[in-house]
């Protein structure tokens, strides 16, 4: 005869560790503004009325601004010399072992014998 599980004994499950994610967000609203931007509310509605130059979408009294428009922005905003850097580096330029890193800092790695 079969062994009943009772309801006090555990279930055995699998836990196996999911892949890690990176999440990077595509639209900022007024709601959501304060956590991307370190805006308020009010502080990005004020900033949208005086350019309209940023392309955003109102919906309702929920407003829309692509996270990637927003940045170049300010970006450009905030200082000439900031417009003409780079974008930040992507994980595709990383180096991908130790002696790369230690040299990108300018160490080394030494071996004790």
């Amino acid at each position: 005869m079969p062994r009943r599980l009772s309801s006090v004994e555990p279930r055995r499950r699998s836990l196996t560790p999911s892949p890690p994610l990176a999440v990077a967000p595509l639209i900022v609203t007024d709601r959501t503004c304060f956590a991307l931007v370190g805006l308020t509310d009010r502080q990005l509605r004020d900033l949208l009325a005086k350019h309209p130059e940023i392309p955003r979408r109102v919906e309702g009294h929920r407003v829309l601004v692509a996270a990637a428009d927003l940045v170049a922005f300010v970006r450009a905003v905030a200082s000439p010399d900031l417009a003409a850097l780079p974008p930040p580096e992507t994980d595709d330029d990383q180096p991908s072992d130790v002696d790369a890193v230690l040299a990108k800092l300018g160490r080394r790695r030494v071996v004790a014998a």
